[in-house]
């Protein structure tokens, strides 16, 4: 049976605090999102943010950043009792701002709560062995300004290593941390509770690789390829130049040693699934490409010219996902310049891909499988307005010609006539971003791939648009019987 979703970050949402959270916004959407017949929310990475606003290179991908809490439900369990009125932009999210306004109140609502001596907290902690890195991490981290743990204060380095002293050292720093977690998960799963009776399901996304700078690298360095003098990756991840990109593109984030996580039976990895798969019910894996051949490049590189193919976690860690049950909760992202043996692997274990109409959308009906997912665009792409607008005329001649081949109404907005082709396709699912449902342009774009500044910003002002476009979602969704 033929599905459809919707792909809005969290963050996004309007809220009177600057971003949005766990509560009041979230509800509020999926009673729309309900009301419009929409079966699937997908959300970006819920872990903590880097530097940059990164959802993909995280201090802790087990982790839930603290900037989701909601305060109106702290309020509600008495753990607050008024908050300061700000002005936030409406339009961007601004995140130190919001960082800083969130982690006062929380202090303050720490203080007056009693959940750390019940049963439930104390069990959470024991059943989240990642919480203790994860913490200690943070606190040394703050301690040494943000730098990376190898530049850290030798004492520092070798305090997280063994953890001498330090869970006595920084007991209440660690119980703060611990609680904002705790608290974080049980609003979480509330919200799950919630959406689950509406019968809405929450896709959410795991990035291949984890961040330098995290308790996932220096936390379990065993799993990596590193200078062991210094605790640097010898290698990191990225993609070799192409016509985009002339140097190629250096991530950073460190490389896997592969024939390590091979002798552990990949338990690292698959530990790293199933966490995720605690926050949501289906999962996306971000540069499913990396499974089975993945790019790395010396640590000291320039950029991304000098570069080597290895062979990824392949099918034998696919066999083990398999043994654990977790094949069907999976998607991946199959996207870009691939080999076929990445079609492959991915069809091997009948995997969900992805089907993007900004690049598809001039090829033919018969290139388009069942088994995708079909999005008119993902969060690294433009808005589906503001594609239509940079498109060259013969390319708009060619689509005009497709759109009337799929029978499809010149009288539809542009927007919808890509929303009624990606729901025309015989993929099993089709996922649209709010801002093609609300026809934006590109200033309303959450990430341009390659860049560092003015990502991930972008945020609903209210929902008034959105309510205003539900009877024509609901029509497109019957139309097409999704």
């Amino acid at each position: 049976m033929r599905s459809n979703g919707i792909l809005c970050p969290i963050a996004s949402l309007p809220s009177k605090y600057g971003i949005g959270d766990l509560g009041y916004p979230s509800y509020e959407f999926i009673d729309l999102i309900s009301e419009a017949k929409i079966k699937y929310w997908q959300i970006l990475p819920l872990n903590p943010i880097d530097f940059c606003h990164s959802p993909y290179a995280s201090s802790c991908d087990s982790a839930i950043d603290p900037i989701y809490v909601s305060l109106d439900l702290l309020k509600e369990r008495g753990l607050l009792n008024r908050f300061k009125h700000i002005e936030f932009n409406k339009e961007k999210i601004e995140y130190d701002k919001v960082r800083e306004y969130k982690l006062f109140y929380l202090k303050n609502a720490y203080k007056n709560q009693k959940d750390t001596d019940t049963n439930e907290f104390k069990l959470f902690v024991s059943e989240n062995s990642w919480l203790e890195k994860y913490a200690l991490f943070e606190i040394l981290l703050k301690k040494n300004h943000n730098k990376v743990l190898y530049e850290w204060k030798k004492a520092d380095k070798e305090a997280f290593y063994h953890k001498e002293g330090l869970i006595t050292k920084y007991q209440k720093q660690l119980e703060f941390i611990y609680w904002v977690q705790f608290e974080l998960f049980r609003e979480l799963d509330l919200l799950k509770d919630y959406m689950h009776n509406k019968e809405i399901e929450l896709i959410g996304d795991l990035p291949f690789y984890v961040g330098l700078n995290s308790s996932d690298y220096f936390g379990h360095l065993d799993e990596f390829q590193i200078d062991e003098e210094t605790d640097r990756p010898l290698k990191v991840g990225g993609v070799p130049p192409d016509y985009f990109s002339p140097l190629g593109q250096k991530w950073g984030n460190p490389c896997y040693d592969v024939e390590y996580m091979r002798s552990t039976g990949y338990i690292f990895f698959l530990n790293r699934i199933k966490k995720a798969l605690r926050k949501y019910d289906i999962l996306r894996l971000d540069h499913f490409r990396a499974f089975d051949t993945y790019y790395e490049i010396p640590f000291d590189a320039k950029d991304a010219k000098i570069g080597e193919w290895k062979k990824g976690l392949g099918e034998e860690f696919f066999k083990k996902v398999e043994e654990e049950g977790l094949l069907n909760q999976l998607i991946v992202e199959d996207l870009g310049d691939v080999f076929p043996s990445v079609y492959k692997l991915r069809d091997e274990f009948n995997l969900p891909g992805m089907n993007i109409l900004q690049f598809t959308c001039l090829n033919n009906y018969d290139e388009v499988i069942e088994n995708q997912i079909v999005y008119t665009g993902s969060h690294d792409n433009e808005t589906i307005v503001g594609f239509y607008k940079n498109m060259k005329k013969e390319d708009k001649n060619l689509l005009e010609i497709k759109f009337k081949y799929a029978g499809i109404d010149r009288r539809k907005k542009i927007n919808y006539r890509f929303i009624s082709l990606a729901f025309s396709y015989p993929c099993k699912l089709a996922i649209i971003p709010i801002q093609d449902y609300l026809g934006l342009d590109n200033k309303a774009r959450i990430n341009t791939p390659g860049t560092s500044t003015n990502n991930w910003e972008f945020r609903l002002s209210s929902f008034k648009e959105f309510k205003k476009e539900i009877p024509n979602i609901i029509k497109t969704i019957e139309e097409y019987e999704r």
